[in-house]
């Protein structure tokens, strides 16, 4: 019966127009008791959406898989290797070219010739 009372609700409210809306949202809000309840309502979908997620939370941790807030450190993390990965590429990449443009000291001696064949 009351899946029959919420379909019919929620067909209503589907089919109201949104100053038909309006007009019942202000009607319940000037009422007190349905204000109290609206509030006491929202305070348990809060209680329960947060021992939902410590629920889950546990869950996750008991199955060894990482959480969003792990996931996001563990990117952090990576991006801050990726941006040190990348300065010291530029910095090997300066050292090399500063040995290319000066020739070596095997490369300013002349080749020892032979004498003869051996």
């Amino acid at each position: 019966m009351a899946a029959r009372q919420t379909s019919g609700l929620g067909s209503k409210l589907r089919q109201m127009s949104g100053e038909g809306l309006s007009s019942l949202v202000r009607e319940w809000t000037s009422n007190e008791a349905v204000r109290r309840r609206l509030r006491i309502a929202a305070r348990r979908l809060r209680e329960n959406r947060t021992a939902l997620g410590e629920g889950l939370e546990s869950l996750m941790e008991l199955a060894n898989l990482p959480s969003k807030r792990d996931i996001r450190e563990l990117n952090r993390r990576l991006d801050h290797l990726n941006s040190q990965l990348v300065n010291l590429g530029l910095k090997v990449d300066r050292a090399l070219g500063r040995r290319k443009s000066r020739p070596s000291a095997k490369a300013a001696q002349p080749a020892p010739q032979e004498n003869g064949p051996r």
